[in-house]
């Protein structure tokens, strides 16, 4: 373990989210190991896969619009002319 004089609020956070990690980055061990970069890849996937759903979900909210705004114009021409 380094020998400092004071300890950062960085390291603190670290410490706080994962103890084990934060020991073996101090000791000069290695974090990665197989299983961080599966979960890595996971979440990866999972946020690709949340951005892809949140733009499908946007692009047929405006072909919605749009569909309904092609209808209403052709029912004020149909309207206003017989």
């Amino acid at each position: 373990m380094k020998n400092k004089e004071y300890i950062s609020a960085s390291e603190i956070a670290e410490f706080v989210y994962c103890p084990m990690c934060w020991w073996k980055k101090v000791n000069g061990l290695s974090g990665e190991n197989e299983s961080m970069k599966r979960g890595n890849d996971h979440h990866n996937f999972v946020f690709r896969w949340q951005l892809m759903k949140r733009w499908l979900v946007f692009g047929v909210m405006g072909l919605f619009v749009i569909v309904m705004l092609v209808i209403l114009l052709i029912v004020l021409l149909n309207h206003f002319n017989p």
